[in-house]
């Protein structure tokens, strides 16, 4: 049965991630006939050779994966908006930190219909001292994640813990 009328926007922040990590998914969602769009930070011509390759199609999005600029932020949020705007996917997944926050927000805005995170770890703003620089970031990340996944129709995390931490 094919489903090409459902379109998937995958959301790494990472082009290597996509075929690393992801890369059987992407098969196997192409093999079921649906439609993927993969986006990540960066233009690595190897990886998009090979996604392309596959079947799957590649935008790439502004991001500054480490660190936390609120306009470098805000700039990957309209970069995201403009991708789901002009891509019109049904169904989006996230995965890692920046991808999921802004990548779930961009979706509620637009109105995505079905929208998953992939949670792979708390990262390193979740870890150590909670106290100081880190500690706010914790709690302004924490609020930040609350917002992005009311959105979402499945959380799926690596670590059991993680989603009742974020979500409640």
């Amino acid at each position: 049965m094919r489903n090409t009328h459902t379109k998937i926007l995958v959301i790494s922040s990472s082009p290597q991630s996509l075929m690393n990590f992801r890369g059987h998914l992407l098969r196997s969602l192409i093999i079921k006939g649906y439609s993927v769009i993969a986006c990540a930070p960066g233009h690595n011509y190897h990886v998009i050779n090979k996604l392309n390759s596959m079947g799957v199609s590649y935008r790439e999005l502004y991001m500054i994966r480490q660190g936390f600029n609120p306009i470098d932020d805000l700039h990957t949020l309209f970069s995201l908006i403009r991708i789901i705007k002009i891509e019109k996917p049904t169904m989006i997944l996230a995965y890692t930190i920046k991808p999921v926050v802004y990548g779930m927000l961009a979706a509620k805005l637009l109105r995505v219909p079905n929208c998953f995170a992939l949670i792979t770890g708390t990262g390193y703003s979740f870890t150590g001292k909670t106290e100081g620089t880190r500690g706010l970031l914790r709690k302004l990340l924490k609020k930040m994640y609350k917002l992005a996944l009311r959105n979402t129709k499945s959380i799926f995390s690596k670590i059991r813990m993680t989603r009742n931490y974020l979500v409640h």
